[in-house]
């Protein structure tokens, strides 16, 4: 088709001229046509060089300076070469920070495999002078056989308000807690079907989560207690709860713990006592008195601890975590109950020399004690070196 205003010859569909712009005028009699919505097209600047038009598209002959299709302009323009800025917010990831297992499935490769056995037991006496048993002992534990792990779940309670609060306070810490953590850890059908890494995570996972959980609920059922029983007077509970997790296989072991008062766990290890949890108490005349226990506000001090070895790597044979309540380490200071713990070749003599010595101690470390003038709980969990008789175990 010829432009009759600058004579170029366009294509025969063409709607303008190619040269100079000019509307072509359908012929008279040729039947109406659709005209097409054209939306604009913002990626072009890169083409235009070519005739690609930059509002419609249509490509058009290399020396166009109008597009055929939609009369507009077509300007040649330079082509920019693309460049994106490196970003300036990134800062470098840890890889091992994402998911500390990876760092422990390196090490199961790596380390020389040691083989555990361990053994529980748990102790309370109503001591010389009170009355009433406020303090409460207990011990949780299960074998998963596929992979040979281990779970510990060891609590003491000291109750406070007398009969009618500190003893049932007491109870309940420890069933509340030791239950909703029991309840929560992974079934044998999970085990079945995990590789030994994939389950020892969901094991640990599973354990860290539940602790402070545990804690909310046993405070929430002690103000409960003491609400449906109108009691008036101070009525809760100190609480340390210690979680151990032991793979018999490889020698890898991890506590977690959570304490409120002055209920303590420690670690007996050779000519060392570590104290793992913290006290929380305040000075009196009197003695050291909890600010935080169960019951005394309505939500719980976070207070939580762990600790870890793999004795491939360790100096030691074996290691004791010890629990107990604030009637004991009022009667015997930090070198007497390690030098009883290292005594003891397990937990159950650990607990019964400990108390044994506490009610019959001359000269009690605490201030204003007198021998025996306190309830005593005490939990003991042992793990050392050697083949594990499972032989007894549900």
């Amino acid at each position: 088709m010829q432009c009759q205003q600058c004579d170029n010859i366009n294509p025969e569909e063409a709607k303008f001229c190619g040269k100079c712009g000019n509307k072509f005028e359908p012929p008279q009699n040729a039947p109406p046509s659709e005209t097409p919505i054209i939306e604009p097209n913002p990626v072009v600047a890169e083409t235009a060089a070519s005739g690609l038009c930059p509002t419609c598209s249509t490509q058009n002959a290399a020396d166009a300076e109008f597009c055929s299709a939609c009369g507009g302009e077509i300007v040649p323009t330079e082509i920019q070469p693309l460049t994106i800025a490196a970003p300036t917010n990134l800062t470098a990831v840890d890889p091992t920070s994402i998911d500390p297992w990876e760092e422990v499935s390196l090490r199961y490769l790596e380390v020389q495999p040691v083989t555990l056995r361990t053994n529980a037991a748990c102790k309370t006496d109503i001591g010389l002078v009170k009355d009433e048993q406020e303090d409460q002992a207990g011990i949780f534990e299960r074998l998963y056989r596929k992979h040979n792990v281990r779970v510990t779940i060891a609590v003491v309670a000291d109750g406070m308000g007398g009969h009618d609060g500190g003893e049932n306070c007491a109870k309940i810490g420890i069933s509340e807690t030791e239950l909703y953590i029991a309840e929560r850890l992974p079934f044998a059908e999970r085990e079945a079907v995990l590789t030994r890494i994939n389950f020892l995570r969901l094991v640990h996972k599973t354990v860290k989560e539940a602790i402070p959980d545990a804690a909310h609920a046993a405070n929430a059922r002690v103000r409960a207690f003491a609400v449906t029983q109108d009691i008036n007077e101070i009525c809760g509970a100190t609480l340390v709860v210690a979680v151990v997790i032991t793979d018999l296989v490889t020698g890898y072991v991890k506590v977690y713990g959570f304490n409120q008062g002055d209920a303590r766990c420690c670690l007996a290890i050779g000519n060392e006592l570590i104290q793992l949890s913290k006290d929380h108490v305040f000075e009196t005349g009197d003695g050291d008195r909890p600010y935080w226990f169960l019951g005394a506000k309505a939500y719980v001090g976070k207070a939580d601890f762990q600790w870890e070895v793999w004795m491939s790597e360790a100096n030691f044979e074996s290691f004791k975590v010890l629990l107990y309540s604030d009637g004991l380490h009022n009667m015997l200071g930090p070198e007497q109950i390690r030098d009883i713990a290292n005594a003891s070749p397990d937990a159950q003599s650990c607990c019964d020399g400990l108390m044994r010595e506490a009610l019959t101690v001359e000269t009690p470390v605490g201030k204003n004690a007198t021998t025996g003038d306190d309830n005593i709980g005490i939990a003991v969990v042992q793990v050392q070196r050697g083949q594990e008789d499972n032989s007894d175990d549900q």
